[in-house]
């Protein structure tokens, strides 16, 4: 079924935040959560970057000129992670220990160390973020290092929504599943329903007022009119619908 357009009386305009988000990257890779902070529109700053991958750490530095170069993990502290003060947390952890030829060790894999130690952090830290997002590979709803993170959610008094989603989803044509967490402290929430299930469809931002069905916007595995809905009616640019 072909996508509607919905008009101007069905969308809710919400402000954009005022004040600049602090952010810290963990597990920057070359820059992909960073790249697409800078292509949301939202106001931030990167207040520092993590991590290991030498050749990673060169094409961030050349992606992002001017930054300070990404350091290992394991050495942050909670000293550190306290003047930081990030509003918000992303990452991408290694994926290799949740993976087949990873041999799925998950927990006891050497290269989830960092993210063990990470947690630790952050089920100790006094002013722990606001929001945390995380990405990994399919297969890591199930994982024990889930398991972990959760825990640690639960302590802190986060509210949270998993996501098995296809980049597809997102009009980028390459098909692989992956998994995403979004966390946020309890006295913020989110602008859709949650759900306790992993999530396999983008939700609904709450700026559309009228409920569409998800046929209505939907054509296959494609569900790209909430994240078009939602950057031309939050950003303030226009997209095509």
């Amino acid at each position: 079924m072909e996508a509607s357009n919905p008009s101007s009386s069905t969308i809710k305009r919400l402000e954009r935040p005022e004040e600049m988000l602090q952010i810290l990257e963990l597990y920057s890779g070359i820059g992909g959560m960073q790249t697409a902070a800078r292509e949301s529109g939202l106001p931030f700053k990167v207040v520092a970057s993590y991590e290991i991958n030498p050749v990673a750490v060169d094409v961030y530095c050349s992606n992002f000129p001017g930054t300070s170069k990404p350091r290992n993990i394991l050495g942050l502290t909670i000293e550190e992670l306290t003047r930081l003060s990030p509003d918000i947390i992303m990452m991408s952890p290694p994926c290799q220990p949740f993976t087949r030829q990873g041999l799925k060790r998950d927990a006891e894999d050497a290269r989830s160390s960092s993210f063990l130690h990470l947690v630790d952090l952050l089920r100790r830290v006094p002013h722990p973020p606001r929001m945390i997002l995380l990405e990994n590979v399919a297969g890591y709803e199930t994982s024990q290092t889930r398991e972990h993170l959760v825990d640690m959610l639960l302590h802190r008094g986060y509210t949270w929504q998993e996501f098995l989603l296809s980049p597809t989803q997102f009009g980028v044509p390459n098909s692989r599943l992956r998994y995403y967490l979004l966390a946020r402290l309890s006295m913020e929430s989110f602008p859709f329903t949650t759900s306790q299930e992993v999530l396999t469809d983008l939700p609904f931002c709450m700026c559309l007022l009228s409920e569409v069905s998800s046929e209505s916007h939907r054509s296959g595995s494609v569900n790209v009119l909430p994240i078009l809905v939602h950057l031309s009616f939050h950003n303030h640019k226009e997209a095509e619908i």
